[in-house]
């Protein structure tokens, strides 16, 4: 390798000395012939033409000062115009040949420049966010200015210093459009020049920002009142949308930090939290609260209720709805072992003495719970045997226990009674001991001898081991003078001796209110409005019925469903229903609403009072009335429970109801309402072949924080042709 790179570097060398001792075939001198220049003087500014004409030269440079006008030229000879002057120089032209690598230079000056002018006025940068700063800078041409002064657009002046050349710097402010503008005037001893800069400034807009928005807890019962919580910067103004509406408007309240309380209805409740600053920029954030139905308890059978042995084991039956988990507690503790996975089932566990059983069924939203008692053995009243042995019963409701041991044991009980007073009575109602044998139940006057009625309940359809004093149907118990009564519960028939558990309710009804009963028809045949009447009472109170009990059951009470122990629907729901499914309307049926709305603890009013909606309870206002038929034979009141009255189908009735609540003119919906759906179908479904009347109910829910005003029920009737009428029926809630 080495050989070969030493032979075949003597070519190269070769051509290398060879080129070097060459003839040269081109040594041409450039000539320049002429370099002129249109004026020597001039005024600031001013363009001028430079002209030149060479020979021997393919290129030729010209420069104005210092600053090139024309550089590799190949034109002998032309002219071009100067770039404007400002100042006393020289040009220089260069010709060059290429070949000879010779050149020529020539040089034409500017003797003098009259006049002045702004040869350079710049603003850097030209466009700028606001608060930023800005350099403006200068030369002035011709002759030395004895004034330079800057002012902005609105004549302050930044610069005031005869500076031919310099900088300032400057902070603009923007005006309407946006920008900001700098003029730059120049005064010499022949005149004045005067330039202006434009500045883009970018306005610097502040954004908002959420520092937090949070919820106490994503989990809230439908109804409640989710607590929202936030933490804001740079906001001036927040708002709060529910599922895309608007829960809470636009204020200035809360900023930078605030809560509100917002009531969720849905399964999946989505806020919005919405955060505006002075400039209207709105960020926004997210919150998801989940709406949880509250835990029901749709069954809890116990049994046995009562046993006399020294222990017992129990037996719980139960059913729930919403619940994630349940327990089962006993006198205030956790049962071992109880299978709080299961939200329905059956279980057994051990008892000894009284005891409280309570279910507690749960979801993440709250807990629901019942208690029942396991009663030991019987209360022990002997002697009691005759009126003047008789208790004294508190007629709350509360049952007295007690023992018929033979046909010629009776146990007596005495109360209270006062004027115009309704008593209610009943043998085994609480379910406790349900009717384990066939009573009899006698009411005395004052005298203790004077029997006034009794009740056996053998005559169809009410046969039953339990007997009951109704004073719907037992004139003899309505409507009593005032002193004591007493009461003598015995044995009846074969099976005549056990034990037994006696209920007494004694109620004087609220005065009757004034209601609608106006001759307004519709429909063929004929229907109107009666019997409207209003109450007022717990919102939760539908809540407490199970669940196949239909809603006008107990708003129409005196004939609902009693869920008695013996009954075909099982045990009672706790509320004192004073009859059974066949009993009768009472003729005046506002009057029947209002006696068992009593029984059952709730007040009927005009209007709510202002301890209806105090503290945390929510309450309701509830109205109902009655549909009946004004052609016809059909007895006004007679309805599918009373034996001797006729039946309407349910395809003569044509009716569609609506219902709202308004305050001050602005609709407030109902939380329920039983409706027509359509024409002639009812919800819930009718039972039975037909109708002679029907109930039409709703009720209204008002928080504690509702507002007084002037409130109107809206109820408009509709037949199929939509002919028809509305009536509003206005209250006041104080």
């Amino acid at each position: 390798m080495r050989a070969i790179s030493r032979l075949s570097a003597l070519p190269a060398l070769t051509l290398l000395l060879a080129a070097c001792g060459g003839e040269k075939t081109n040594d041409v001198q450039p000539v320049i012939n002429s370099f002129t220049l249109s004026k020597n003087t001039v005024s600031a500014g001013e363009v001028i033409q430079v002209a030149w004409d060479v020979t021997g030269a393919d290129k030729i440079t010209i420069l104005q000062g210092t600053a090139a006008l024309i550089t590799d030229d190949g034109r002998a000879s032309g002219s071009v115009d100067s770039s404007p002057i400002d100042t006393a120089l020289a040009f220089t032209l260069t010709a060059v040949n290429s070949e000879s690598g010779k050149s020529a230079t020539e040089t034409a000056s500017i003797l003098g420049v009259a006049g002045i002018r702004i040869a350079e006025f710049t603003a850097t940068p030209a466009t700028v966010d606001e608060d930023q700063p800005v350099t403006l800078a200068w030369r002035i041409g011709g002759e030395v200015p004895t004034e330079v002064v800057i002012k902005d657009a609105a004549d302050v002046t930044v610069h005031d210093e005869a500076l031919a050349e310099g900088s300032v710097q400057v902070v603009p402010e923007a005006g309407a459009d946006g920008t900001a503008t700098y003029t730059l005037s120049v005064r010499g001893a022949s005149g004045m020049d005067e330039k202006t800069v434009t500045i883009t400034v970018n306005q610097i807009i502040d954004t908002p920002i959420i520092v937090d928005f949070s919820a106490s807890s994503t989990n809230v019962a439908k109804g409640n009142r989710a607590q929202l919580r936030w933490e804001l910067e740079k906001a001036t103004e927040v708002q709060i949308t529910l599922n895309g509406v608007v829960a809470r408007p636009y204020t200035t309240n809360g900023v930078p930090t605030g809560n509100v309380r917002i009531t969720v209805t849905e399964d999946v409740n989505t806020f919005v939290l919405e955060a505006k600053s002075e400039d209207d920029v709105v960020v926004t954030q997210e919150l998801v609260v989940n709406g949880l139905d509250v835990p029901e308890i749709l069954t809890f059978d116990l049994s046995p209720l009562a046993y006399t042995q020294a222990s017992t084991v129990a037996t719980i039956t139960w059913d729930t709805a919403h619940a994630d988990s349940t327990n089962l507690q006993l006198n205030g503790r956790d049962v071992a072992n109880f299978p709080r996975t299961q939200t329905s089932g059956t279980f057994q566990f051990n008892v000894t003495g009284r005891s409280q059983v309570t279910l507690v069924a749960t979801n993440p939203v709250q807990d629901t719970t019942q208690t029942k008692t396991i009663e030991l053995g019987f209360d022990d009243n002997e002697p009691n045997d005759s009126a003047p042995q008789a208790i004294p019963l508190n007629p709350d409701g509360r049952p007295v226990r007690g023992t018929v041991s033979d046909l010629t044991d009776t146990d007596w009980y005495m109360v209270m009674v006062p004027e115009g007073a309704y008593l209610y009575a009943q043998v085994g109602y609480d379910a406790v001991s349900g009717c384990s044998f066939d009573t009899i139940l006698r009411l005395y006057d004052s005298d203790g001898s004077t029997e006034l009625g009794f009740a056996d309940n053998t005559t169809a359809p009410n046969i039953s081991p339990c007997s009951e004093i109704n004073p719907i149907v037992d004139n003899f118990a309505s409507g009593l003078a005032a002193g004591v009564y007493y009461l003598a519960v015995g044995g009846s028939g074969v099976n005549s001796t056990g034990q037994y558990s006696l209920t007494v309710r004694v109620v004087t009804p609220t005065p009757a209110l004034t209601g609608i009963t106006g001759p307004l028809e519709i429909g063929d045949p004929k229907w109107s409005i009666a019997d409207f009447v209003q109450f007022s009472g717990p919102i939760d109170i539908n809540s407490t019925i199970l669940a196949d009990v239909l809603v006008d059951e107990w708003l129409a009470p005196m004939h609902s469903s009693v869920r008695r122990a013996d009954g075909p629907n099982g045990p009672g729901t706790g509320f004192a229903v004073v009859t059974r499914p066949d009993t009768p309307h009472h003729p005046d049926y506002a009057n029947e609403l209002r006696l068992a709305s009593n029984m059952r603890g709730i007040t009927m009013a005009q209007s709510f009072t202002v301890a209806d909606v105090s503290g945390d309870n929510e309450r309701s206002l509830y109205f109902g009335f009655t549909l009946v038929p004004r052609t016809g034979t059909a007895t006004t009141g007679a309805t599918v429970d009373f034996a001797d009255g006729p039946i309407i189908e349910n395809a003569l009735f044509p009716i569609a109801v609506d219902m709202t609540a308004e305050e001050n003119g602005n609709e407030f919906a109902p939380l329920a309402v039983y409706d027509m759906a359509s024409y002639g179908t009812f919800t819930p479904p009718i039972a039975g072949d037909g109708s002679s009347h029907r109930h039409v109910i709703g009720f209204a829910p008002f928080p504690a924080t509702a507002p007084t005003g002037n409130w109107e029920w809206v109820i408009t009737l509709l037949d199929s042709s939509n002919a028809g009428w509305t009536v509003r029926i206005p209250f006041q809630l104080n």
